[in-house]
């Protein structure tokens, strides 16, 4: 299970799961002595006593920061990444550099950043080709495609039933 960790100065989420990557966590952590813990010796202790093995680990990821940290366990090849605060997703290389954000004109909030649609495929590429629509912008073409009369939609719009733009 991923979990979320607070480091010394912000937060990251480590996950092991593995015999292994557990090893590999108690050496980061400078903690040798879990490995011989009897609570910690198998995968099914470890979640036996998830409480005391997650309380151990929160006490060490506290004492240093979150970038000395993900040093430390990408190095030991511990399953990490740092829990980024929105305002730096933005600017994060690995967004920057799978194009997750893009930006486009909206008609009337101006320009805008949204998440592109995570698929891509060669043939058919997939992309942001308005924003999000009015209130109200489609409505007319939505009640007409099930067959009310443009005498009924303006009835509707009158009595406050449907929002829609005002026609200029």
């Amino acid at each position: 299970i991923d979990l979320i960790y607070e480091t010394e100065d912000g937060y990251i989420s480590v996950a092991v799961q593995t015999d292994r990557q557990w090893a590999s966590l108690a050496r980061a952590l400078e903690r040798p002595e879990w490995l011989e813990d009897p609570r910690f010796l198998t995968a099914a202790g470890r979640q036996e006593h998830i409480d005391a093995r997650l309380e151990l680990t929160q006490e060490v990821l506290c004492s240093r920061t979150t970038a000395e940290w993900l040093l430390r366990l990408d190095a030991a090849d511990v399953p990490c990444a740092p829990v980024l605060r929105r305002r730096d997703v933005i600017s994060h290389p690995q967004i920057e550099a799978n194009e997750t954000v893009v930006e486009f004109d909206h008609p009337t909030a101006g320009r805008l950043r949204q998440a592109r649609p995570a698929a891509r495929f060669s043939t058919t590429p997939a992309g942001i080709r308005t924003g999000g629509p009015l209130l109200g912008e489609h409505t007319a073409e939505i009640l007409d495609s099930l067959g009310y009369s443009r005498l009924v939609v303006e009835e509707l719009r009158q009595a406050g039933v449907i929002g829609m733009p005002e026609v200029a």
